[in-house]
């Protein structure tokens, strides 16, 4: 019963937060040399505040900024994102 309670609660909190699977492998850390160049040359994010709209983060960097964010108290300037 508390696997299955487990499995349903993390379902939930996907669902409700929109995560999003990615296939198997590093496809999301390709790396194309002249296209990140041109990108840091230029700094897009320096003109426009909203310029990133999407980040991809994995899991357990979500768990360890979290529970970074709960220590800091409130001081934590983390914990207000």
């Amino acid at each position: 019963k508390m696997a299955s309670s487990a499995a349903d609660a993390q379902k939930r909190w996907e669902v409700e937060n929109n995560i999003e699977s990615i296939a198997e492998g590093d496809a999301i850390y390709t790396y194309e040399r002249t296209a990140q160049n041109k990108l840091r040359d230029q700094k897009p994010w320096t003109k426009d505040p909203t310029y990133f709209q999407n980040v991809k983060i994995s899991a357990l960097a979500l768990l360890k900024m979290a529970m970074h964010a709960r220590s800091g108290g409130s001081i934590e300037v983390m914990g207000i994102l």
